[in-house]
């Protein structure tokens, strides 16, 4: 490949006469070459992915590499044609520093280690709701360095590869139960009226936004001072991650609250 665009250099040189104009237009077609190869690998690599039948997570870590070593090889033969520089010779250099710079950059490559281990290992991907080192919530994805959570309050959550890595991951279950507890102040003769109404309201507001699998239903648990406490339950049609969980869960609440400050008067 450098011999290639070496005699391109060189043809340039002769055609044009300069060498200044050989210099900026072989480097030119060298780095449009490099983001066209970059760009046709990384848009392959995605829908490789993507696919159901592939192993391997969709996770932007793969991209970064396959990146990195793209452009790390077009530079180094656009030094190698361009300046004159021997890349081999660099390369034997970083060979003798290897220890020092490899302690310089000792958390990166712990980090990008610890995140090719994660995720090729398939021990998580995006989508899982995780929790680890006390933080818990749906993975987005992972990177060179770290790995992204969103929490239940759509916070984002930046977890470094390694702490992942030396730590003890919980996958927890997707969310497809709903409960919302409740405390209705009703007479008796009217509880039974006001759970049909809820229960009714709660469905047709809840299905705005996913669809339920079954019935809405209200499980009385004890009897307090005036009425009643339960709980409302029904089960997602689907897995729903934390995020989502805490909107059906607003929902629900709006939807309750009118029945149990009316409850009270």
């Amino acid at each position: 490949m450098i011999d290639i665009f070496g005699d391109f250099y060189k043809w340039i040189n002769n055609v044009t006469g300069s060498e200044i104009a050989a210099f900026f237009v072989t480097a030119a077609i060298i780095i449009l070459t490099t983001m066209i190869v970059c760009w046709i690998a990384t848009r392959c690599l995605r829908r490789f992915l993507t696919r159901d039948k592939v192993p391997l997570p969709s996770m932007s870590i793969y991209l970064n590499i396959v990146r990195f070593t793209i452009w790390a090889i077009g530079i180094s033969i656009l030094l190698a044609t361009c300046f004159g520089i021997n890349v081999t010779g660099i390369i034997a250099a970083l060979g003798v520093g290897g220890i020092a710079i490899s302690l310089g950059f000792k958390d990166t490559i712990s980090n990008l280690i610890s995140g090719v281990q994660v995720s090729t290992m398939k021990i998580m991907k995006p989508g899982d709701h995780i929790e680890v080192s006390g933080k818990t919530g749906t993975v987005a994805d992972t990177t060179w360095r770290h790995t992204t959570i969103e929490n239940m309050y759509g916070e984002k959550i930046v977890v470094p590869n390694s702490v992942i890595n030396s730590n003890a991951i919980v996958i927890k279950q997707p969310f497809r139960n709903i409960r919302v507890h409740i405390q209705l102040h009703s007479k008796s003769e009217v509880l039974s009226a006001i759970s049909t109404k809820i229960t009714d309201e709660v469905k047709f507001a809840v299905e705005k936004f996913a669809e339920i699998d079954g019935d809405v239903k209200i499980l009385f648990t004890s009897i307090v001072d005036s009425g009643a406490k339960g709980t409302v339950v029904f089960k997602m049609k689907d897995d729903i991650d934390g995020p989502m969980a805490v909107r059906v869960k607003d929902i629900v609440i709006r939807v309750i609250a009118p029945y149990v400050e009316e409850a009270k008067k």
